[in-house]
């Protein structure tokens, strides 16, 4: 063609692409980090993407949904999904055993994990979806959380990273509740919590500040931190109850001991603080029922009436 007809020419873009057999791109990705955090961040982003391409064919989906934080969700994910993928690897026999024993049967492992259950003085309570009354205290716990959650939502605009700070705020502070002493050191006034046995390790609450109710209606991080004293506030007033019932017309329970850990009623509390002492002396009545006590904190020791204490969750 002459180079006078130059616009008339049409252009073509080729592209090759080789493919090698026999190569696996998941172990490639495994070795392509060093760093566990980086592997999770890595794995975390290409789920991200794998989900955007899928829903955008039905849906239309702005480009910002490939852009911004990871969230404490897609980490979670991208962990079971690497742990699942090296159990499938190394684990294949053990794998293939535990899907063939998984029925019912002589070949069951119940039994044996029953008896050893039962050997540690560990109790199994079924619950069943449809009773949930039949929980206990736990399932009073979770009603109250849903309730109190309810409330404080109703009517209220956050978008997804505000709600899952806020719910990861409401978690760290259900998880921080103390539960009872630990054995291995009875004086200490460190007691077990959840987060120990999630987390196996103890850890102290950041710097609080304070938050109002107007902050409802300023930036999105400062209305998720007074959603979560507001949940603080009205969560403590309804378990710290359920830790102190009244006895009359009930099971009588068992008077407060010297070396009992006890949490301290205060109302000027803030968020994620648990004061707790340790009985020193009890001080009963004419009917043996012990009225005060002599409480051993970390700053002093002080004679405190038995109503503004009470017992930890696991020793009631």
């Amino acid at each position: 063609m002459p180079d006078e007809h130059l616009e008339w020419r049409r252009t073509a873009q080729i592209n090759e692409i080789s493919a090698e057999k026999n190569i696996n791109i998941t172990d490639e990705l495994l070795e392509r980090y060093s760093s566990w955090y980086a592997l999770q961040k890595g794995v975390s982003w290409l789920l991200r993407f794998l989900s955007f391409l899928r829903q955008r064919k039905h849906t239309r989906i702005q480009q910002k949904a490939l852009s911004g934080w990871l969230l404490v969700r897609e980490i979670r994910v991208a962990t079971v999904k690497i742990v699942k993928y090296v159990q499938q690897q190394c684990f294949q026999d053990e794998i293939r055993v535990l899907e063939m024993t998984a029925a019912d049967g002589q070949g069951s492992s119940k039994s044996t994990i029953t008896d050893r259950l039962r050997k540690q003085y560990i109790q199994w309570h079924f619950n069943p979806p449809a009773a949930s009354h039949m929980g206990g205290i736990w399932e009073r716990l979770i009603r109250s959380i849903r309730r109190i959650l309810k409330a404080l939502l109703q009517g209220q605009r956050v978008n997804d990273e505000s709600l899952v700070t806020f719910m990861a705020e409401t978690e760290r502070i259900l998880n921080e509740r103390p539960l009872t002493r630990q054995e291995d050191h009875p004086n200490d006034l460190e007691p077990l919590t959840p987060n120990k046995l999630l987390l196996l390790r103890s850890e102290q609450p950041p710097p609080l500040g304070s938050w109002v109710v107007a902050d409802k209606f300023s930036k999105r991080w400062r209305q998720a931190q007074q959603l979560a004293s507001a949940f603080w506030k009205r969560w403590v007033k309804e378990y710290l109850p359920l830790l102190q019932e009244r006895q009359k017309w009930l099971t009588v329970k068992r008077n407060l001991q010297p070396k009992d850990l006890v949490l301290l009623l205060d109302e000027r509390l803030c968020r994620e603080q648990w004061p707790l002492g340790i009985v020193e002396e009890v001080y009963p009545d004419k009917n043996g029922r012990v009225r005060q006590v002599l409480v051993r904190t970390s700053k002093s020791k002080f004679k405190r009436d038995i109503r503004k204490l009470c017992l930890l969750e696991g020793d009631c």
